[in-house]
């Protein structure tokens, strides 16, 4: 479970304003309002789950559809590269969730979700 802390870390980044820059190829108002509902409910998600304050096989397991979900409005407000990154984010929780449950390495599992957490959306 001490690994699992690292992992709570990682996922406040981008709660707190860090991680990788939005970008869309040729903003237009359309695709802005878009980027935003995604951006909004990407956040939201993030505080439902404290931040990473509540990381355990459950928790995650409530979280992944939700990651799933806002990975396809970035991908839908024209965001393929914010899109790309939520799912690999979502990938790696998948992992983390099958270490925490006995079925892989914790530490391999908690780097990649380190790996991925650092390049997700910015919350503002």
């Amino acid at each position: 479970m001490l690994a699992l802390s690292v992992l709570a870390l990682a996922m406040t980044l981008p709660a707190c304003g860090g991680g990788a820059s939005s970008s869309t190829d040729t903003p237009t108002a359309s695709s802005t309002a878009k980027l935003a509902v995604a951006r909004k409910a990407f956040c939201a998600d993030l505080v439902a789950v404290g931040g990473g304050a509540e990381v355990r096989p459950e928790a995650i397991a409530r979280l992944l559809p939700h990651l799933r979900h806002d990975a396809a409005l970035y991908r839908a407000a024209g965001d393929r590269a914010d899109a790309a990154r939520v799912r690999r984010f979502a990938a790696a929780l998948a992992q983390v969730r099958a270490a925490a449950l006995g079925n892989g390495d914790p530490t391999k599992a908690n780097a990649a979700a380190q790996r991925a957490s650092a390049h997700l959306p910015s919350c503002p």
